[in-house]
């Protein structure tokens, strides 16, 4: 392979970058590569006129995505033959408890039907201390709330209300 051919190979790959950069830099798109990106805020959505008035005209805005529903899993191993573990699915929050020797199954409570049920939650963990297991949830507003479980033997009891914690920062 010659010098002519790597200089050729080297021009190339040079064009190849730098003029597609030069022409990010200087504001020039390629309407084939443009995608339409969500607007952040009201003053990003559309420009306004003098008057204040939306400017008219152009493809209307794509509507935007719906809320996914929140979903979410925490667990903790308490020793080397159990675990707890915590769900959020469809806004609905579960315990659950397994046997780690033997791998058995887990055994689902649901805590969406305890009284006083944050709406709203999003993020869910779970803590344990020996008997006691508590189920923490975070909500889309920012509120903390709790619920107690039950935990002897192999059992799970989780049967108490939720009630909120105090609010971070």
């Amino acid at each position: 392979m010659g010098p002519e051919t790597r200089t050729g190979r080297r021009a190339r790959l040079v064009g190849a970058v730098v003029v597609p950069l030069a022409f990010m830099l200087a504001g020039i798109s390629n309407p084939a590569l443009a995608v339409a990106q969500p607007a952040d805020s009201p003053a990003d959505s559309a420009p306004a006129s003098e008057a204040g008035a939306p400017v008219t005209g152009g493809p209307p805005a794509p509507p935007a995505p719906p809320a996914a529903p929140c979903n979410d899993i925490d667990s903790i191993v308490v020793s080397r033959f159990e675990e707890f573990t915590a769900v959020i699915n469809r806004g609905r929050v579960f315990a659950g408890r397994r046997t780690l020797v033997p791998r058995g199954p887990v055994f689902w409570q649901n805590l969406s039907t305890n009284p006083r049920f944050p709406r709203g939650a999003c993020n869910v963990t779970v803590l344990a201390q020996g008997n006691d297991v508590w189920v923490r949830v975070l909500t889309t507003a920012g509120r903390l709330y709790e619920t107690h479980c039950d935990a002897p033997g192999l059992t799970l009891y989780c049967g108490e209300r939720w009630g909120t914690v105090n609010r971070p920062i």
